[in-house]
């Protein structure tokens, strides 16, 4: 290969691409919606059970 190949290759590969991201204006659904809450319960009562050692003791 030579340095222009290379170069050339180089610069190719080296565009940034963008991510493929829904619109912002694109409101959830209310499923969706119900999903993350049941997700934020399930992990609340999750870190609750895990970091119990950790709460004060009332004395």
């Amino acid at each position: 290969m030579t340095l222009k190949q290379f170069l050339e290759y180089s610069r190719r590969r080296s565009r940034p691409t963008k991510p493929v991201t829904s619109s912002a204006s694109e409101p959830l659904t209310k499923s969706e919606i119900e999903s993350l809450r049941r997700d934020k319960k399930r992990i609340s009562a999750y870190a609750r059970k895990v970091f119990a050692d950790f709460a004060p003791k009332a004395d």
